[in-house]
């Protein structure tokens, strides 16, 4: 990424390591979600890039002052993810 070559080798590979554990949960918790039936989701690895993705650019664009405040950015952002995984949300009762 755009950070990493600010990093030492040592810090580089530290980070690629947390980012493929982050991954790898994330996929298996997307998975999980399609097996019970929660989630319909056609390519588990894809979504796992576009969500984390959503998650690691956020800081980049979002400013507290700007068009969307925190809770706006979060519940938007919460709905996007939720339909991007074709959630089945539970009734409201």
């Amino acid at each position: 990424s755009r950070e990493e070559k600010n990093l030492t080798p040592e810090h580089a590979a530290r980070i690629n390591g947390i980012r493929r554990q982050f991954d790898s949960k994330l996929n298996e918790l997307l998975k999980a979600g399609c097996r019970s039936g929660d989630f319909s989701i056609p390519d588990t690895r894809l979504a796992t890039f576009a969500i984390g993705a959503i998650g690691t650019w956020v800081q980049v664009w979002f400013k507290p002052t700007g068009r969307y405040d925190a809770r706006t950015t979060a519940a938007g952002l919460t709905d996007l993810v939720m339909t991007m995984v074709n959630a089945k949300l539970p009734s409201p009762d």
